[in-house]
């Protein structure tokens, strides 16, 4: 196995340090938390914001403070119904050339 597959996931990280810290962090210091860059951190934060697990306070500044939402909030996990085919009539046939 190469040493990416060993690694741990970057939103993992964020979400595991944001839960350790109990209390807010910037962007920066979750970089250096992590040991990642901002580019990895930002998509991570995005993600984990998208599914209710973190939430950002932005101050007077401009600057984004995230924190750990309750795990309850989290819809990253759900579950969906079994796939119905579509009525007859949805698909357009193709025309013959």
């Amino acid at each position: 196995m190469s040493k990416a597959l060993n690694e741990q996931a970057t939103t993992s990280l964020v979400l595991e340090a944001l839960r350790a810290a109990d209390d807010f962090m910037d962007r920066k210091m979750l970089e250096k938390a992590t040991g990642r860059k901002s580019g990895p951190v930002a998509g991570a934060l995005h993600s984990l914001h998208k599914y209710r697990v973190i939430d950002v306070v932005i101050d007077e500044n401009g600057k984004g403070w995230w924190f750990a939402l309750p795990p309850e909030s989290d819809t990253r996990q759900h579950t969906v119904e079994e796939h119905k085919p579509y009525p007859t009539g949805f698909h357009r046939k193709r025309r013959k050339q």
